[in-house]
């Protein structure tokens, strides 16, 4: 194994050559927080994305400066520096802008992280409804009432990951389908919406899926950043209350004018004189698809 490691990533070192963007996510289990990194970089007429490492971020501190450090050294396995970095594709969020500014290249952001947040901010109306769902998902969960549910449907309880808004919808769909079951078991009956909660709850989960096939279709590899740009489009049309992740200039957005040429690139259209120097150092590329064309 050890071998097949070490030639492998003579492969990718040889293929990266001097030029990579970098695709990079962390996230945290119990008391340790975990870094996964790709190298992105073009082969000949083919986009690839090889992961180059899967590790703690030692040192305690997640700060920028911390993971550009932790770069740093995954990067040198491969014999690369952190200087031949020309693009980043991260979250949205503080820090990763902040590791971008410093690293001196533009960011990608993840379209799906600014849509969770954007429907996150929706979900902000309907906050005592979806509690009083997710309270009756909990107390399902009881010995006795999951025993006396478990009797009236193979269907078990969901609750929701405030963090993850598919997780709300995952419960409302569960909501609904449990309503008539859940109605006879007495111990939980005052926990139950009322009717006009209760239509209320079956009119959002309406919306929820719709937009849940957008939050599917942004996750999809052949989803181009033009594409993302036409879906937030029209779903700012129906929900304006999330503008302020899902608008082009939104405050969130590291890079608008690299991401506005990048569309117009995909679509065939003039550039201005500053996405045209913000795109200037990718003029070489001569992939049928860049590596900062496709949503993440």
């Amino acid at each position: 194994m050890i071998t097949v490691a070490s030639k492998l990533g003579s492969v990718i070192e040889e293929e990266m050559e001097n030029e990579i963007g970098i695709m990079y996510d962390g996230w945290t289990h119990g008391t340790m927080h975990y870094v996964a990194v790709y190298g992105i970089y073009v082969v000949g007429d083919r986009l690839l994305r090889s992961l180059l490492a899967h590790s703690p971020l030692d040192g305690g501190s997640q700060d920028a400066d911390a993971h550009i450090d932790f770069f740093r050294n995954v990067l040198a396995v491969y014999n690369k520096t952190v200087y031949m970095i020309v693009f980043m594709i991260a979250d949205n969020c503080n820090i990763d802008r902040s590791i971008a500014t410093k690293l001196g290249v533009p960011l990608v952001g993840c379209a799906s992280h600014r849509f969770n947040l954007a429907v996150k901010k929706f979900l902000t109306e309907h906050e005592s409804l979806l509690q009083k769902v997710n309270n009756l998902m909990q107390q399902l969960r009881y010995p006795n009432n999951a025993a006396q549910l478990a009797k009236l449907t193979p269907l078990l309880d969901k609750t929701r990951n405030v963090t993850y808004w598919a997780s709300t919808y995952e419960m409302q769909e569960r909501y609904v389908n449990l309503r008539a079951h859940v109605r006879q078991i007495e111990a939980v009956e005052d926990s139950l919406p009322s009717t006009s909660e209760h239509k209320k709850l079956c009119a959002l989960l309406v919306q929820l899926t719709k937009l849940d096939s957008v939050c599917k279709r942004l996750q999809s590899d052949t989803t181009s950043m033009g594409e993302v740009r036409l879906l937030f489009d029209s779903v700012l049309l129906d929900y304006p209350i999330m503008g302020k992740s899902l608008k082009t200039n939104s405050k969130i957005v590291h890079s608008p004018i690299f991401e506005n040429g990048l569309v117009k690139v995909g679509a065939g259209e003039k550039l201005s004189a500053a996405e045209t120097t913000a795109l200037k150092r990718f003029e070489g590329q001569q992939s049928t698809q860049r590596p900062s064309e496709t949503g993440r």
